[in-house]
């Protein structure tokens, strides 16, 4: 009999070693660590709040759980289809958790995201409150572009009647915004869930924050609103915008 867990892991490593083809092993092994790589992604950790089950096999995954809305359901799978190793996404994830949709407490969840995601605000940040569509919002920021940033997206944010805006400006505050990386798969599916909401398309190619955009436009107008929005989201460093447009203009740098 084995004495400890060390002893019966190691005794279930040589039973699997033995009675395990070394193929199988090793498919197993690559699905774990796609499976831990996408869990990993900022998307999925810190935006969906590990909310997002995943099971891949064999570079197919498949994506279960119950999210908010469309928006949320579209970002978990354009961030699972950017992550290397992914040929397929089965999407058999739930939307509207009965217990949060409507609630003034999905509302600020909601709006939590968008700063996360858009506004580079931690989510100690800034305090958020619900008062039936009317959001207050205190807290201190380094400066008044992000206020009015913060602002914006949350007049944006669908629920929301009025904004009563307490934040501070202080040049000198720290630890207002947050600094942990983004991974790139997660940038892509933050842009690419945006386009879509927008009825928009870009062909999206990544390299450590640095974006390059290709693909047709209809006009000058439209290509350039796909570049400010692959510009605005926390983590992208550079855009490139390689775009043509359709109606025979030149683009523009």
């Amino acid at each position: 009999m084995l004495d400890s867990d060390a002893d019966q892991n190691l005794g279930m490593r040589k039973f699997l070693a033995k009675e395990t083809p070394p193929a199988e092993l090793s498919r197993f092994a690559a699905n774990r660590r796609l499976e831990r790589e996408i869990r990993d992604s900022f998307s999925l950790r810190r935006i969906l709040g590990n909310r997002v089950f995943v099971k891949a096999d064999g570079g197919v995954v498949t994506l279960r759980g119950s999210l908010r809305d469309e928006e949320e359901r579209c970002l978990a799978v354009e961030t699972v289809a950017s992550v290397s190793g992914v040929s397929e996404v089965v999407d058999e994830l739930i939307l509207g958790d009965r217990s949060q949709v409507g609630s003034s407490s999905a509302l600020v969840a909601t709006i939590y995201v968008r700063l996360l995601s858009k506004a580079n605000v931690g989510l100690e940040a800034v305090s958020i409150e619900d008062q039936s569509g009317v959001i207050l919002v205190k807290g201190v920021v380094d400066n008044p572009v992000r206020k009015l940033l913060i602002e914006t997206l949350i007049l944006e944010t669908k629920g929301v009647s009025s904004l009563k805006n307490e934040l501070r400006v202080d040049p000198l505050a720290i630890g207002e915004t947050a600094t942990e990386s983004v991974d790139d798969a997660s940038i892509t599916g933050m842009v690419r869930s945006a386009l879509k909401s927008a009825g928009l398309h870009a062909e999206i190619r990544i390299y450590n924050g640095l974006i390059v955009l290709s693909g047709v436009a209809a006009d000058l107008a439209e290509r350039s609103m796909i570049g400010a929005i692959a510009q605005s989201f926390r983590g992208v460093r550079w855009v490139t915008n390689e775009m043509s447009v359709r109606r025979g203009e030149l683009p523009y740098a």
